[in-house]
């Protein structure tokens, strides 16, 4: 239990470089997420963790929330899509299709687990935690930012 934990709270603390304070008080920590350029295309790359209850993790609720904003004054149009990680000795896992979105400006939309399961991932086995994420193409800069929340709840009463 203590390693499925300490996994969580490790990828949660890598990717949004949140205090152990800030993860056990449920404070959001809001990450900018930096495009990395290809061939005149601007990718974002935003990690998500996704968790069902499950007897072997600390009870609480965590989310992923993945903040799309059109700073452009023009409409922009781009894809979005997700994969699935998982360990190496593991096959690797699915890939979604794009969706295609357009944006108009100063417009914006947000990506959360549900939206990752049932837009993406429909014909996904059910699994207690999915981890992956979340990439956004577009031929012009977007603003792309990710929050990541975990609140542990206590058993006792």
């Amino acid at each position: 239990m203590k390693t499925l934990l300490a996994m969580i709270t490790l990828i949660i603390i890598s990717v949004g470089q949140v205090s152990a304070q800030q993860i056990s008080a449920g404070a959001p920590s809001v990450v900018p997420i930096s495009p990395t350029k290809v061939k005149k295309v601007f990718k974002y790359s935003a990690r998500f963790i996704c968790v069902n209850p499950s007897p072997f993790l600390a009870s609480g609720a965590y989310q992923t929330d993945i903040g799309i904003h059109n700073p452009q004054d023009n409409n922009v149009s781009f894809d979005k899509k997700a994969l699935v990680t998982q360990t190496e000795d593991v096959e690797i896992g699915p890939i979604s299709l794009p969706v295609h979105v357009s944006l108009s400006p100063d417009a914006g939309i947000h990506i959360d687990c549900g939206h990752i399961v049932t837009e993406f991932f429909l014909n996904i086995p059910s699994a207690n935690v999915i981890t992956g994420f979340v990439v956004i193409s577009s031929p012009q800069e977007l603003d792309v930012t990710a929050a990541y929340t975990a609140v542990f709840v206590s058993s006792g009463t």
